[in-house]
């Protein structure tokens, strides 16, 4: 009867991968949901400047010169989300170093999700002209001529 018992019923996972999975269900939507609202609302203002201009808004300052009055609105919608996705890791005690890695690691990230989110709008513009042209169509109905 153990035997059987054994053989059907499922192994509850380690408290570890619980947590694991608990703290990156909270933090992974958190990250998204952030850059896609930055996206969205800024959008026409990132896309009229260069791919870099949204790395010091993300991180609330510029190397030569002053945030420009997006990238400030940017950087303060940020600020908050670092401290929450920090705090969902439960650490009871943190470095300075340690927030500070896990600032750049939030960052990068939501750096990288709005600079794809760019590049997809973009690449979903020019799709309609490859359409289009009929390539797809020609290649279809194309026969061969000669002897090989």
């Amino acid at each position: 009867m153990k035997f059987f018992k054994k053989l059907f019923t499922r192994p509850e996972p380690p408290p570890e991968s619980q947590n694991l999975l608990e703290i990156a269900g909270n933090v992974g939507p958190l990250i998204e949901k952030t850059a896609t609202e930055i996206f969205l609302t800024y959008q026409y203002e990132l896309f009229r400047k260069p791919f870099t201009y949204i790395i010091p808004a993300v991180w609330g300052v510029k190397k030569n010169g002053e945030l420009s009055h997006v990238q400030k609105e940017i950087s303060a919608k940020i600020a908050p989300i670092i401290d929450d996705a920090i705090e969902a890791f439960g650490f009871e005690k943190l470095t300075a170093a340690q927030e500070f890695a896990l600032g750049y690691m939030v960052r990068g990230l939501i750096i990288s999700k709005i600079n794809l989110m760019m590049e997809m709008v973009k690449n979903q513009k020019t799709q309609p002209q490859k359409a289009s042209t009929g390539t797809e169509d020609r290649l279809k109905h194309m026969e061969p001529i000669g002897n090989a």
